[in-house]
């Protein structure tokens, strides 16, 4: 994948609490926190994804705006609202069990119930998407302004040992869920249940979107005994390996080709 205009910060914390007990003082250590900025193109789509765990995953807190620490109101920093869906900055979110999208768009409607907020136009109510870390959306910025705005998300740094993803048969989003940056043959994407082939039209692809040119960057998981590429991502249009890189805050689609759901179970990389 082509490095795309990302501008990443990525700082981390830890905090203790010195707590008395006797006959010693005992330190409880709570999860690493820290930010991640990902910048969002003007004038179309960025694909992105959640890359921490924020203190209110939900678009909507019951609070007009959202409140601060909630998807919704990270989201919505620098992008602009609107009267309707046509006229503001959406996001879409992809049901891979459905293989359709939902839809939000942030009202900007000085004086209405839903001013401030996300907005479902499907339900004709406010959106009730959520966002954990790892999951993925889009962003169709329609507003003028900057090139590219920012988005800062703030959270928990996900410390599980491993984390699952999900790919049913189909479309799925996803992003790598650990904000870390890693080359997608340096994962272990390439392990079963991921199921690869000896073409792209017979294997488990990954299509990663690149904002810049406004085209996919195509990898799928080669099945061939003898090939050099045998266990790797492979580019076709290149007719070399994949450049595709996950960063902190990326997204991208996998196809999955077997009519059975894979779960990929992700080591923690730090």
């Amino acid at each position: 994948m082509r490095t795309l205009n990302r501008k990443t910060c990525f700082v981390v914390s830890i905090m203790a609490v010195c707590l008395l007990a006797a006959p010693a003082m005992a330190q409880v250590f709570t999860d690493p926190v820290g930010f991640v900025k990902v910048d969002v193109y003007r004038d179309g789509l960025t694909m992105i994804s959640v890359p921490l765990e924020a203190a209110d995953k939900r678009l909507n807190d019951g609070e007009n705006p959202p409140a601060p620490g909630s998807i919704g109101e990270m989201v919505a920093e620098n992008l602009k609202g609107g009267p309707s869906g046509g006229e503001s900055d959406e996001i879409f979110k992809w049901d891979a069990t459905l293989q359709r999208y939902k839809a939000a768009f942030l009202v900007e409607f000085p004086g209405t119930t839903f001013d401030g907020t996300w907005f479902d136009p499907d339900a004709a109510a406010v959106s009730d998407m959520t966002f954990s870390a790892g999951e993925a959306m889009w962003i169709d910025r329609k507003s003028a302004g900057e090139p590219t705005e920012t988005i800062t998300f703030l959270g928990w740094v996900p410390m599980e040992g491993t984390r699952s993803v999900t790919f049913l048969k189909g479309l799925s989003m996803f992003g790598y869920p650990f904000p870390v940056t890693v080359a997608i043959n340096d994962t272990n994407l390439n392990e079963p249940p991921i199921t690869g082939g000896p073409s792209s039209g017979e294997a488990d692809t990954v299509y990663a979107w690149d904002p810049v040119n406004g085209r996919y960057d195509a990898a799928f998981l080669v099945d061939f005994a003898g090939s050099p590429f045998h266990g790797k991502w492979f580019d076709p249009d290149a007719n070399d390996l994949s450049a595709i890189t996950f960063d902190p805050g990326s997204a991208a689609w996998f196809d999955r080709y077997p009519d059975n759901p894979a779960t990929w179970l992700v080591p923690r990389p730090y």
